[in-house]
């Protein structure tokens, strides 16, 4: 996360660095099982997370894979 949005110039450290436009995604109740999706230009990063909220998976979209 911190990468992707170093690579967008934004400051992962400052107050103001989390206006990326996010979505949310529950793919499963019971066990919990979810993903965020943050956009920063035409570029998107999704983690997904299980029920202790680890990431278990990281995947990265730049523009020519989401279509803009």
């Amino acid at each position: 996360m911190m990468a992707f949005m170093l690579d967008h110039g934004i400051d992962p450290i400052s107050p103001d660095a989390f206006h990326l436009t996010a979505e949310e995604t529950i793919h499963s109740t019971d066990p919990f099982e979810g993903s965020f999706t943050f956009s920063a230009d035409a570029d998107a990063i999704t983690l997904t997370v299980n029920d202790s909220l680890s990431v278990i998976e990281v995947t990265r979209h730049d523009a020519s894979e989401i279509g803009c």
